[in-house]
């Protein structure tokens, strides 16, 4: 291999971490706003005035 090669071959794998590291950060955010979403349920349902019957 030559210089041009190695310098190829670099260039290749920074822009491969480059890539993975941005699409890890999209899933990140995207695994935060679902967990943002299932806390807000949660919280309504626990806000939620519980109905009860009674058996007089």
């Amino acid at each position: 291999m030559d210089r041009w090669d190695i310098i190829l071959w670099a260039v290749a794998a920074g822009f491969c971490a480059l890539v993975l590291v941005r699409l890890m950060l999209r899933r990140r955010d995207q695994l935060y706003e679902e967990v943002q979403q299932q806390l807000a349920a949660q919280q309504k349902r626990n806000d939620k005035p519980q109905t009860t019957t009674r058996g007089d």
